[in-house]
């Protein structure tokens, strides 16, 4: 059994309304017994014999039938979770404001990172640690152009963020 962490993407933004308790209560009906949520963000911490990447499909699946959305749901274990905590590049940068993770889910090609190191911003530092990609914006990251969206096209993968403060929180409370 692998302690998981669902990152579900922009649930609780305009139209993909989900409440979290209803959100725990579709993965419990779904089998997953030990399912908890962390804010009202779209995290769903549970454990499973699935592999991450079927844990995903099943998750996108379970939420289109339960709620009517189409949400990308993005996996990490808790020992991935742990490991980019560990790695962060950002980690000796107070205060964490303005850093960020984006969880890719898939590895991105060379032509990828190319092209995204073309779309590079002065305002932006970012390195790709395998599937994320960590972010500082030192003007924030609500007046920026670097984007998930720009990180998904240049990248040709689905991505969500989520700052490291919750990210930090979610490896913790992962790991039990």
């Amino acid at each position: 059994m692998t302690r998981y962490v669902v990152l579900l993407r922009a649930v609780n933004i305009g139209s993909n309304q989900i409440r979290m308790a209803e959100l725990r209560a579709a993965y419990v009906e779904d089998g997953f017994a030990d399912a908890t949520t962390h804010i009202q963000t779209g995290n769903v911490l549970l454990t499973s014999r699935l592999a991450a990447t079927t844990l995903a499909t099943r998750s996108e699946k379970l939420i289109t039938a339960r709620f009517g959305l189409s949400i990308t749901a993005i996996v990490r274990s808790a020992a991935e979770l742990d490991a980019l905590v560990r790695s962060n590049p950002y980690a000796d940068a107070e205060p964490l404001t303005g850093r960020y993770v984006m969880f890719l889910d898939a590895e991105p090609d060379a032509d990828g990172l190319d092209r995204l190191a073309a779309k590079a911003q002065p305002s932006v530092d970012y390195r790709v640690l395998g599937r994320d990609v960590c972010l500082s914006y030192r003007e924030g990251f609500g007046r920026t152009k670097f984007t998930a969206a720009l990180v998904e096209k240049q990248l040709g993968r689905r991505a969500t963020a989520r700052n490291w403060t919750v990210t930090t929180k979610l490896a913790e409370l992962a790991a039990g």
